[in-house]
């Protein structure tokens, strides 16, 4: 099933769009994805949102 994969490699929807583009895809890491959720999280924290409900499938 393609859902169960893109929710354990998130990246092979950029290698299907490749394939029609024939551009090289462009990755984050997963650090820097990380990184950049820290201003939403810290907003949703400051809302009353518990932290696992954010981060619990990333």
């Amino acid at each position: 099933m393609l859902g169960r994969e893109v929710y354990h490699n998130p990246t092979i929807l950029a290698h299907v769009d490749a394939l029609w583009t024939k551009e090289t895809p462009a990755f984050k890491t997963r650090e820097q994805i990380a990184l950049d959720l820290l201003p939403y999280i810290e907003d949703q924290l400051r809302q009353g949102e518990r932290l696992h409900g954010i981060t619990r499938h990333i």
